[in-house]
């Protein structure tokens, strides 16, 4: 009964903060792309970007006002000809333990989660301008010390790239739910399209569109700007709500050089996200 009690607080709590079902599903694991407020880059995509051999760790700070989590991110992509492998893993924790209270104020302990995400991907260059790719994942999720689901999901995706004009398609976490006891939870399942075109030499300008698949719209528009593609400057906004990645703006800059890069990113206008600050170090070849 207590442990029921705990997973019905642990659900409610969630609830109030605003906060949506396996949030590190939708946050994007580098700061490069949340500085654009735009989606983490699919297989399909990366499959297009012709680096032999790609990598990243971040780390970030994300909503301390609210939930206060750590997030730590890492992965790797090597190409292979036309096929595209890649390995990812985000991990998403409150950084201090809340207390948990039942319907009458007592105290049921202290809770503090956590969200494991791993996930292998692979893309195939169909032709020079088109790819399509399949990225497996699995989801280890705690509410609490003892109170824990997991699940296992799947993306597929497609992209397309030619001169400055580049599109992407995605479906995305078709998988099982999350089962904390006797309580099931769905992963967020959702519909992602984008484009984006390059402006000039210096300008790059992005937009995405998703549907999430219990009634929620998501929206971004991005720019990035660039001095000879060594130091960059970006902005965005992104568009959601209770049930999706809340409403925010962007705003973030980048350093490359060589094939080492750094990028740091801060969201403000948002009740929920304004304070996240999310830093990068990168190396591709």
């Amino acid at each position: 009964m207590k442990k029921t009690l705990i997973i019905i607080s642990l659900l409610c709590a969630a609830i109030l903060t605003k906060a949506q079902n396996a949030p590190s599903l939708f946050i994007p694991s580098g700061p490069e792309r949340l500085s654009m407020a735009s989606s983490e880059l699919s297989a399909a995509r990366k499959a297009l970007d012709n680096n032999s051999f790609d990598s990243y760790i971040s780390y970030g700070l994300w909503s301390p006002s609210i939930v206060n989590n750590n997030l730590l991110s890492a992965g790797a992509g090597i190409d292979f000809s036309r096929l595209h492998i890649s390995f990812k893993g985000k991990y998403l924790s409150d950084r201090e333990p809340s207390i948990l209270y039942n319907e009458m104020g007592t105290p049921l302990g202290e809770s503090k989660s956590a969200e494991l995400c791993m996930e292998v991907g692979a893309a195939y260059r169909i032709a020079e301008k088109f790819s399509a790719g399949l990225s497996l994942g699995f989801l280890n999720s705690a509410l609490s010390s003892d109170t824990k689901a997991s699940a296992f999901m799947a993306n597929i995706s497609g992209a397309y790239r030619s001169g400055s004009l580049d599109a992407h398609l995605s479906l995305n976490n078709l998988g099982t739910p999350l089962k904390y006891g006797s309580s099931t939870v769905a992963l967020p399942i959702y519909l992602l399209g984008g484009a984006g075109y390059e402006l000039a030499d210096f300008a790059r300008a992005e937009a995405e569109l998703a549907y999430v698949f219990c009634g929620q719209i998501m929206a971004s528009a991005g720019i990035e700007l660039n001095y000879n593609k060594m130091a960059f400057l970006r902005a965005g906004y992104h568009f959601g709500g209770d049930k999706a990645l809340p409403s925010y703006l962007a705003c973030g800059l980048g350093l490359q050089l060589a094939s080492i890069k750094l990028n740091a990113s801060y969201l403000l206008g948002s009740e929920t996200l304004s304070g996240t600050m999310m830093f990068g170090l990168g190396y591709s070849f």
